[in-house]
């Protein structure tokens, strides 16, 4: 079976408001090439410019239009990914989709492809706005698929998605697309116990508010994908020599290493503040 990856590019690096996802891009470039643990992917490129740029960063592509808007900008920019999933299921029987600012932050495990074909053909996880995303129906309005790794096992898929989203009526983002086909799937929505089984998938989820899901479960994840912003990348990149992502991201180890880090350092200042308060005892002893 031909297994990989894809992520794809689209539109002008131009600042205006609406490219401004194009813009936000080129800070990961750097960092996926720094990062140790990167598998091979194959970039789906919208747009001669685009092509050119990643070529000459070294980046596997495949050309999918000389044009690098084929879909409006303002409403409807994220078409571009559901052509991407279609191109990449041209070549791949089974793939993940990732967003460029999703990257591995440990070792690839050599089960992957095993632990996602446990679950349903296609899996995305799944994650909450603060504003309601769903109008079909009347619970859990908020939560669609996270669009950053798609994962995918049927080459019938990626037109089904487009067909939604062209039968849906415009403009629908990807993820909300992505939310029709799955609950179709379901057979109507059942609720967040039913997503997890089936399409929830392994190696990814999203932190902060975005997150659905109990902390005992997420635990038992392997999460090795991460979901970085791009402002982010760009500030430590700048702020730091950076020469491996071991520098920027902050595994479990890390965290603990900071944690002891942050313990002694406060016991320090107790001390110090322990002396200081002897000190003017005594100075005050002495008058």
């Amino acid at each position: 079976m031909n297994r990989g990856f894809i992520r794809t590019l689209w539109g002008v690096y131009k600042k205006e408001r609406r490219f401004k996802h194009r813009l936000s891009i080129n800070d990961h470039f750097d960092f996926l090439k720094l990062n140790p643990y990167e598998q091979p992917f194959i970039a789906m490129v919208f747009g001669e410019d685009n092509y050119k740029q990643l070529i000459d960063l070294g980046f596997n592509c495949r050309l999918v239009d000389k044009r690098p808007v084929v879909w409006d900008m303002e409403k409807e920019q994220f078409r571009h990914k559901l052509e991407a999933l279609k191109y990449g299921m041209q070549i791949f029987d089974e793939m993940v989709y990732l967003d460029w600012d999703t990257q591995l932050i440990k070792p690839f495990p050599d089960n992957f492809w095993d632990v996602l074909n446990e679950k349903a053909p296609i899996q995305a996880s799944l994650r909450q706005y603060f504003q309601p995303r769903i109008k079909w129906r009347e619970e859990d309005k908020r939560k669609v698929p996270c669009a950053a790794f798609i994962y995918l096992r049927d080459k019938t898929i990626p037109d089904k998605l487009i067909k939604i989203w062209e039968e849906i009526g415009r403009p629908w983002s990807e993820e909300t697309v992505l939310m029709k086909y799955i609950e179709n799937l379901m057979g109507g929505w059942k609720g967040i116990d039913e997503y997890w089984k089936n399409f929830e998938p392994e190696f990814f989820h999203l932190e902060g508010g975005c997150k659905i899901y109990t902390d005992e479960m997420l635990k038992t994840k392997n999460k090795i994908y991460e979901h970085f912003i791009g402002k982010i990348i760009r500030k430590e990149l700048v702020k730091r020599n950076i020469t491996t992502v071991e520098d920027f991201i902050p595994d479990q180890e890390k965290k603990e290493d900071r944690k002891k880090r942050i313990e002694e350092r406060l016991s320090r200042q107790r001390k110090r503040q322990i002396r200081r308060q002897k000190m003017e005892l005594q100075k005050g002893n002495l008058k």
